[in-house]
């Protein structure tokens, strides 16, 4: 009560309540409620002098803070809050030692996401504080499912995004007389005639629920669609034109087999098939609508012999435009080789082309009308093998 007391005075405190010594020149005060003290100081080495002094402890009342209840939330967001009487201010905190303050006011607004405590402190006007804290248990369920848009006649599956990996989720979908399988799955397939609003009661591990909704929307609509062949019927080694002739919009295009075409991901691919082949050809637009349509190729292997393999007896090589040169013909050859010689055994002509002619010449000269010998070897498709040789007449 007095620091810096002259200890040669005598000193005289009352009431002694809560004092530790009332005759101590600066004794120490510990009241229970505010209390005024007197001292009277004395001194009494020359004549008798007194003087009194009187000193009041203010002892504030005790701060009493009532707090919001530890609870569990399956919100994303509570109000929490502090009560106090006898508090100046408050703050609040995410930390023990407030070094970051979260709100000032009595009420706060909170988003955990997850268990969080959150720390309170009142201040009263004599500067006195007192501390509390409130916990709280988030549990809300985080997940959500988008809208489809589907055509007539396809099967979707409705996926539910589930973010947080320790959630436990249940579902219940209904219409339950639409989904076809995993009505108690985040992931239910189904396939409506018309347009539904499918809805899920979703539950986590503690209890919290929401519901969900997924807007399927049927578009009902089929792609026109057919696929032609030009031609249709080819012999083996030939190609045929195909088409898939729709409404010119954008589509994706897919043709099966593949093998034979040359590119199988657009509407009109050229097939060179070996053996008579049924080509699907499978269309869908940006909204998923799909249509699909067939066409055969019918392959024709022609016999290797004749009359589907010819080869000339004459030629008349004058350059009247008629037959002024020497070739085979045929449809299915694979490879061929055929040698011309004259009368006396020397060759005057060697070729492995189906397309090469001889025009009758040897080392740039024009040969002498006359009977030329020939041998001929055909390899056609499928492995078939020709072989011919007899005489050609060169004419003038």
């Amino acid at each position: 009560l007095n620091p810096g007391g002259v200890t040669t005075y005598q000193y005289e405190w009352s009431p002694a309540t809560g004092l530790n010594n009332p005759t101590d020149p600066n004794p120490m005060a510990n009241p229970d409620v505010t209390t005024t003290y007197s001292v009277t100081v004395s001194d009494f080495t020359s004549d008798t002098c007194q003087v009194v002094y009187d000193i009041t402890v203010v002892v504030p009342p005790i701060i009493e803070m009532t707090v919001s209840n530890d609870t569990t939330i399956c919100e994303s967001d509570i109000v929490i809050s502090a009560e106090s009487m006898q508090a100046a201010t408050f703050t609040w905190s995410e930390s023990p030692t407030f070094n970051t303050v979260l709100s000032e006011d009595q009420e706060v607004l909170v988003t955990p996401g997850q268990p969080t405590t959150y720390y309170v402190q009142v201040e009263d006007d004599f500067g006195c504080t007192l501390e509390n804290s409130v916990t709280v248990f988030s549990y809300e369920i985080s997940a959500s499912v988008p809208d489809y848009t589907v055509c007539i006649g396809d099967t979707v599956m409705i996926e539910v995004d589930n973010p947080d990996f320790d959630q436990d989720l249940s579902f219940n979908w209904s219409p339950s007389a639409e989904v076809i399988e995993g009505a108690m799955t985040g992931t239910p397939t189904v396939s409506p005639d018309m347009s539904v609003l499918y809805s899920t009661v979703v539950s986590n591990q503690f209890g919290c629920s929401t519901t969900l909704e997924s807007q399927v929307n049927v578009f009902n609509f089929v792609p026109p669609l057919v696929a032609t062949a030009d031609p249709d019927t080819i012999l083996i080694s030939q190609s045929s034109q195909l088409d898939a002739l729709t409404d010119n919009s954008t589509y994706d295009y897919q043709w099966v087999p593949t093998t034979t075409l040359n590119d199988p991901t657009i509407s009109n691919p050229i097939a060179t098939p070996t053996e008579t082949t049924d080509y699907t050809v499978y269309i869908e637009n940006g909204d998923g609508c799909a249509n699909e349509a067939t066409i055969r190729v019918v392959v024709l292997v022609p016999i290797c012999d004749e009359p589907f393999i010819f080869f000339p007896n004459a030629f008349t090589p004058n350059d009247d435009g008629e037959n002024d040169v020497l070739k085979v013909y045929g449809t299915g050859i694979d490879e061929v080789y055929w040698v011309i010689y004259n009368r006396w055994g020397q060759k005057v002509f060697e070729s492995r082309s189906v397309d090469e002619v001889w025009n009758g010449t040897y080392d740039g000269k024009e040969l002498p009308p006359d009977v030329y010998g020939y041998y001929l070897e055909v390899s056609c498709f499928g492995g078939q093998e020709y072989f011919k040789k007899g005489n050609v007449t060169l004419l003038k």
